[in-house]
Parts: structure tokens; sequence; C-alpha cells
């Protein structure tokens, strides 16, 4: 079986974790001020992130860069 592409893994790994934390896809891009469209992009593992981008994300779950990635490794 074919391995997902890692953007798409660590989009579902921060989905989980930002649904987990109870916030729409809306409420947290605003909440780290983000455009919602790049976000939600982001989210589906259409984007390619920087390391400033999945920290300032990370950052708004509270959460480390390595437990995103983490997650992403267990998908």
């Amino acid at each position: 079986m074919k391995e997902r592409p890692i953007q798409e893994r660590i989009g579902e790994a921060v989905r989980n974790r930002r649904k987990a934390s109870k916030y729409s896809q809306e409420e947290f891009a605003d909440h780290i001020e983000m455009n919602r469209g790049y976000y939600g992009e982001l989210e589906r593992g259409k984007k390619d992130l920087r390391v400033s981008t999945l920290k300032r994300v990370c950052d708004g779950l509270e959460v480390a860069m390595s437990d995103i990635v983490s997650d992403a490794e267990a998908l």
C-alpha cells in the first residue's frame, strides 16, 4: 500500500488536534491570524508547510511541533 504524502498526514494531525481543542477551522484560522482558505488547504494537505508556519500552528494549538510530527508519522 502506498504511503500518503507527509503534508497530508501533517494536515490530518493538525486537524485532529484542532478538533480536540474545540475550534472550528474558521475560528482557529482567525485565532492564529492566518487566511482561512490557506489554513483549509494546509489541513487538506494541499500546501507544503514551512517550518515557521508549522510553528505558528503549533503555538496556536499549544503543542510542540514534535507532537504534530509524531502524530503524522503514526497515520
